[in-house]
């Protein structure tokens, strides 16, 4: 079986599924490509240059190749096999160590709401046989059937607005001792930022009650690792953290659908 036909076999309908080449899909029905998303695509298209995917890629190998964490990380999402799902895959390239550790029947997806930020992924991976990208809104229910992916992970979720919903579709979706594996920012208890998150009920307000509600979701959390504390923002035009002294760490997480 070619990698197409099988990520076609782990879909819930191709109602609105539409080959844009070789390697990548559209999930996004027209006129409904969510707002951030069009809006970075007419950013990447302003651009004389568009992401140079090998040069962010071998950035996130070294990067990779110097932290325990980030091997464990990669070893966790690629050891089990099958269809390995990464959600929000951005421009970053953070994912391509996992490349290297994938068997030959594996099917890699990128799943991400640009399809400028796939296409560029997609045409540095023409030659990967267990590449595939996919445009889909992670805000909406994802294209997969119950029970057919055996692996998703992501790194910054917490750019979702319906990241508890992600998380219940993302159980949905693995099969039973299936993995999920994520990287992602959490703030200190008592942070005037986690004050804030907490305010709005989100789910990354804090590393514990990410793990509590993924908990309630069904999932079997297995381990955490601090990657690096983090003080003030990571960009000067990020809304988070509140408070400039707030610290927040970034972990990698660990579950198991039980």
């Amino acid at each position: 079986m070619n990698m197409e036909h099988k990520m076609l076999e782990a879909l819930q309908s191709q109602r609105f599924c539409k080959k844009l080449n070789d390697n990548t899909f559209n999930f996004i029905p027209e006129g409904e490509q969510p707002e951030w998303s069009r809006l970075l695509d007419e950013y990447w298209l302003s651009q004389a240059q568009k992401p140079d995917m090998p040069k962010r890629y071998t950035a996130a190998c070294e990067e990779a190749s110097k932290s325990s964490v980030l091997k464990k990380y990669f070893s966790f999402i690629t050891e089990k096999g099958g269809i390995i799902v990464d959600l929000a895959s951005g421009p970053s390239g953070y994912f391509a160590p996992a490349f290297d550790l994938l068997k030959e029947t594996d099917l890699f997806i990128a799943a991400d709401g640009s399809k400028t930020i796939l296409e560029a992924h997609a045409a540095a991976n023409k030659e990967n046989p267990n590449f595939m990208a996919v445009c889909i809104d992670l805000d909406k229910p994802l294209p997969f059937r119950d029970n057919s992916i055996d692996v998703m992970c992501g790194n910054l979720l917490d750019n979702v607005e319906g990241y508890k919903d992600l998380i219940r579709e993302i159980y949905r979706c693995l099969k039973p001792g299936g993995r999920y594996g994520v990287i992602d920012l959490f703030y200190e208890e008592g942070s005037q930022t986690f004050a804030y998150l907490s305010e709005k009920n989100a789910v990354y307000s804090s590393f514990n009650y990410y793990v509590s509600f993924c908990r309630e979701a069904g999932f079997h959390f297995l381990e955490s690792q601090l990657m690096k504390t983090i003080k003030g923002k990571l960009q000067q035009e990020d809304l988070l953290p509140i408070c400039e002294d707030d610290v927040a760490e970034m972990r990698t997480i660990y579950f198991e659908k039980k």
